[in-house]
């Protein structure tokens, strides 16, 4: 394909598959949850809902102090 004076080559589009993320127990409620990450050994794993009550419960003590 010509473009002017320069030869344009088309690449063909890459098609990226996602493997299945393993489910994760939530270490507050114990409701199964999917992580967008690898989870660190040691540290508590929690589910969008308990995450969003920790991090307000969070929040409101920061301003508090």
């Amino acid at each position: 394909m010509f473009k002017g004076h320069r030869i344009v080559y088309k690449r063909p589009k890459r098609r990226f598959t996602r493997t299945p993320r393993p489910l994760h127990a939530c270490d507050d409620c114990g409701k199964p949850t999917r992580l967008p990450f690898s989870p660190n050994k040691g540290l508590p794993v929690y589910c969008k809902a308990c995450f969003a009550r920790r991090a307000a419960r969070r929040h409101t003590d920061r301003t508090a102090a």
